[in-house]
């Protein structure tokens, strides 16, 4: 993900974080924890659909799903982003050798360092790392950057409406 595209995309998510804080009365609260526990769950979401794990099942993976799964995950990133005003710089290509990586090994890197975010002293620079395998967990999985942002605009509507219906 460029730097441009993380702006666009944090600047959207701030927007639905302030509809969230305003109609849920939950200006001043602290969130990061209730973030990174919703952020785990949507990537063990992501993981059932993809179905990488379920050596036990023939049934094929449901990449729709992962999808939109794999962007409600990248919502909480943002918002995470948000809450500790993280600029992003770029990915770190030196993280890992993509060509190598195998989904899960991405999955297991993406999941350890965003639990770190909440109990780091340092959650800026696990942020930034977690958000790097975030970022090559989606492109293991074959997702493009346009899928991606196409998606998430999908899915940030909905969002929007949601908290206009009183979700």
């Amino acid at each position: 993900m460029n730097k441009q595209l993380f702006h666009e995309l944090r600047l959207k998510q701030a927007s639905t974080d302030f509809k969230i804080m305003e109609n849920h009365d939950l200006q001043g609260k602290e969130l990061l924890k209730d973030k990174v526990i919703a952020l785990e769950v949507e990537l063990s979401e992501f993981a059932n659909e993809f179905r990488f794990f379920k050596y036990w099942s023939h049934k094929p993976k449901n990449r729709e799903k992962a999808l939109t799964e794999y962007v409600d995950a990248l919502h909480f990133m943002l918002s995470i982003a948000n809450e500790l005003d993280i600029e992003y710089e770029g990915i770190m290509e030196e993280l890992a050798d993509k060509s190598e990586m195998d989904i899960r090994t991405a999955y297991f890197w993406t999941k350890n360092w965003s639990l770190n975010i909440y109990i780091n002293p340092d959650p800026y620079f696990v942020w930034v790392i977690a958000f790097n395998w975030f970022w090559i967990l989606g492109e293991v999985a074959g997702f493009t950057e346009e899928e991606i942002y196409n998606e998430y605009l999908a899915k940030n509507q909905i969002n929007h409406q949601r908290q206009a219906q009183g979700y």
